[in-house]
């Protein structure tokens, strides 16, 4: 896919694959690498810019596997959330890590 793209309100990017280009989630997008293959990648050749109200949203579980979104440029998280999808028992020890 190429871009730059912008993810509007209401809408979500998702998925494994790569982006040609930034990315701009405006307030209301989502952005969500694992929605459709949990512990999946997104590769963006750009920046990725997440404004106030928007999502980036990730999978994660206790054995440390979770959602990645690998940028060349800067990621910027003005304002917006990381809503972490944990499913099952969610019980990580405290040594477990996290790279999203």
């Amino acid at each position: 896919m190429s871009g730059p793209l912008t993810v509007n309100a209401g809408g979500t990017l998702a998925g494994q694959g790569n982006i040609s280009g930034g990315v701009l989630v405006a307030s209301g997008g989502v952005l969500a690498p694992g929605a459709a293959v949990p512990f999946s990648t997104l590769n963006a050749n750009g920046d990725v810019s997440f404004q106030p109200g928007s999502v980036f949203r990730v999978n994660a579980n206790a054995a440390g596997q979770n959602d990645k979104l690998a940028v060349t440029g800067s990621a910027t998280l003005t304002g917006g959330t990381v809503n972490v999808l944990a499913g099952g028992s969610f019980a990580p020890s405290s040594s477990t890590a996290y790279k999203i």
